[in-house]
């Protein structure tokens, strides 16, 4: 099966545009090559996203944008130096950027699955976003791109983002571990995290945290402690993949510590939507029930993941791309999804 698999890496190319970021670059430049390409697609997103948010949230977003938030990137390091850049090579408001690339502490759906084959474990998310905001969702596609970050001409980590966001969502560190993020909705969340967040930059900007440790030099154990124990802005559903058999956890985090983590070891899969994993399903949104039986009814396969991720409503009208991570052998695939009518959505009322 590894056989299969590593021809498979080799055949197979990413339906993603590819870029590579070179960490030895000034901050300021190293995202110069790629968004010049994306710059009116990010200033289509803000607009339109800003348009369709509910009234209130959208009055707030613009309000924290213009009045505080042209400060973030001055206290997050070589973050916000990209940041900054970004902005000047798009002509595109720093307050403007700055929301773009904390838009995920407020607003977001997921799914990310972890399996057990042969000795080795698969790791695969549904990335969707766009809650109450539908009319992101085709515009968000243009923006995604497979990126391989370097540092001395040597691949360190490999992620799957949309251009010029400087965070990390889905990533994976060759022969270490995959991380994904999910959101998790309760009412000490966002919101809470960055007034804390403007008071003392105490907790940590969730996607920011992901990248640190994809850059550091951690083993599967370190990086799943440090994901466990550090103050963050918003709550968050981290899901990390190792590299050995059972190595594989889903830890649901609070702003401030985690709450009964589920190790893959303990279940022979591991899935997250956005709803912890000891509650019920919200009424508006059961993709886990028709995820929990796929897995059961399927034989765990790096063919039948792909399946899963493609399968409704896993599958559905906020769903941008998929992912696919294997970071024993290095692999990491993804794809832009298109929902097929009727596509399932979420129903508040």
């Amino acid at each position: 099966m590894i056989l299969i698999l590593l021809f498979f890496t080799h055949v197979c190319t990413s339906s993603l545009n590819e870029y590579t970021v070179d960490l030895d670059k000034d901050p300021y430049d190293r995202w110069a090559h790629i968004m010049p390409k994306y710059s009116n697609d990010i200033k289509e997103l803000l607009h339109t996203a800003l348009k369709e948010l509910p009234f209130f949230f959208s009055i707030l977003v613009e309000y924290f944008g213009k009045n505080y938030f042209n400060t973030i990137p001055l206290y997050i390091g070589d973050y916000g130096k990209e940041i900054m850049g970004i902005s000047n090579i798009t002509n595109i408001k720093l307050y403007e950027i700055t929301i773009y690339n904390i838009f995920y502490e407020i607003f977001s759906l997921c799914t990310s699955s972890i399996i057990n084959v042969d000795n080795y474990v698969i790791h695969g998310r549904n990335l969707d976003f766009g809650l109450f905001m539908n009319g992101i969702v085709p515009i968000l596609k243009r923006l995604v791109i497979d990126v391989k970050f370097v540092r001395n001409n040597k691949v360190i980590y490999q992620v799957h983002t949309f251009a010029g966001y400087v965070g990390v969502l889905t990533g994976m560190k060759p022969y270490y571990y995959s991380i994904t993020i999910n959101q998790r909705f309760i009412l000490n969340g966002g919101y809470m995290g960055i007034l804390r967040w403007f008071y003392n930059m105490k907790p940590k900007w969730n996607s920011f945290i992901v990248r640190d440790i994809l850059e550091g030099n951690y083993n599967y154990y370190q990086a799943a402690e440090i994901l466990q124990k550090t103050e963050l802005v918003s709550p968050i559903y981290y899901i990390i993949a190792g590299i050995e058999y059972n190595q594989g956890l889903l830890i649901t985090r609070n702003r401030y510590y985690e709450e009964m983590p589920l190790y893959l070891n303990s279940t022979s899969y591991l899935i997250q939507t956005n709803h912890d994993h000891w509650d019920s399903p919200y009424y508006f949104d059961d993709r886990i029930t028709p995820a929990i039986n796929f897995m059961n009814k399927n034989k765990h396969s790096y063919d039948n993941m792909l399946k899963f991720l493609s399968t409704k409503p896993v599958l559905n009208i906020l769903t941008i791309y998929s992912s696919i991570m294997i970071p024993k052998i290095n692999k990491m695939y993804g794809m832009i999804q298109n929902c097929s009518e009727p596509c399932p959505g979420m129903k508040l009322w």
